[in-house]
């Protein structure tokens, strides 16, 4: 798990305009792909999501802009 939590806070870093502080970034990465995993009732967390899931977190956790 430890190397999807890398490849997501380094797509979050891409597209961030700020600063983030590692650790707190990482505790809601792991949050958000645990309880994915667990959703998906799965041992490991697709590939294929590491991009969405780094929007996903970025919008709801970092952007300030956001509209919600």
């Amino acid at each position: 798990m430890t190397e999807i939590i890398d490849k997501v806070y380094e797509k979050i870093k891409i597209i961030s305009d700020i600063n983030l502080n590692e650790v707190k970034a990482k505790l809601i990465i792991e949050s958000v792909i645990q309880d994915c995993v667990n959703y998906m009732n799965r041992e490991n967390f697709p590939e294929e999501l590491v991009l969405p899931t780094a929007v996903y977190i970025h919008k709801y956790n970092f952007d300030k802009n956001r509209n919600i």
